[in-house]
């Protein structure tokens, strides 16, 4: 009898455990954290917004996505138009590569390891024309 108790006892232990250990990873992912990479695509000579430049996000849990600045140069990754998904994720890596023909290419990352509240990644990229 008294080892029944014991297994009812070390089960229940075991229950509790668990469920607090899932009460704080669920506390650390916030699904309704807004992380968002932007900036603005400068020219080197002019200081002003590049239009129609690519800047294509890559991330290590396998998102890639590209983008085209508008008129003032500007770029922002968020979420996705159709499928409302998330393109920034939290504890993730992000290479960020700006291209525009004419320019030198542009590159690089973003980290939201440890990041769990809003954050924005703001990086204004100033590009340079080729030799």
């Amino acid at each position: 009898m008294f080892l029944k108790r014991l297994c009812i006892s070390g089960f229940t232990l075991g229950l509790a455990f668990s469920v607090q250990a899932q009460s704080s990873v669920d506390d650390v992912k916030n699904p309704k954290q807004k992380l968002i990479i932007k900036g603005i695509v400068k020219d080197d000579v002019t200081k002003k917004g590049i239009e129609g430049a690519t800047v294509i996000l890559t991330g290590t849990n396998g998102t890639m996505v590209s983008k085209t600045t508008k008129k003032n140069g500007k770029y922002k990754f968020y979420k996705d138009k159709k499928t409302k998904e998330k393109l920034i994720l939290a504890d993730e890596e992000y290479s960020v590569k700006i291209t525009k023909k004419g320019f030198q290419d542009f590159s690089y990352t973003e980290s939201t390891s440890g990041i769990y509240d809003n954050e924005v990644f703001e990086d204004d990229v100033i590009l340079q024309l080729k030799q």
